[in-house]
């Protein structure tokens, strides 16, 4: 597992937001490593937990997207399941 992937989800959904919306990859290390959050992940899992503009970028291409991905399966989902419920009250008698 990447190290923004072992961040909280909170952070990681704000990361992806800020780089959907044009954020820079390499404008992004500094204020994520001053997080206490990634600080805490860090000494939790004992490594060096540093973030990197390579690092946003390989989330960028990657992890971002599946972040993209799976955000629209959901409201695919949410959409349906809307439609479902809707139809299942419809009285089929016309009353």
């Amino acid at each position: 597992m990447g190290k923004i992937a072992r961040l909280p989800e909170k952070i990681r959904e704000e990361l992806n937001r800020r780089l959907l919306d044009g954020a820079r990859g390499r404008d992004m290390p500094i204020r994520l490593n001053a997080l206490p959050e990634v600080v805490s992940v860090g000494r939790a899992s004992r490594l060096s937990l540093t973030i990197s503009a390579r690092k946003v970028e390989e989330w960028r291409q990657a992890g971002c997207l599946s972040y993209v991905f799976g955000s629209q399966l959901m409201e695919a989902s949410r959409a349906e399941s809307d439609l479902l419920g809707a139809s299942s009250s419809y009285d089929h008698r016309g009353v």
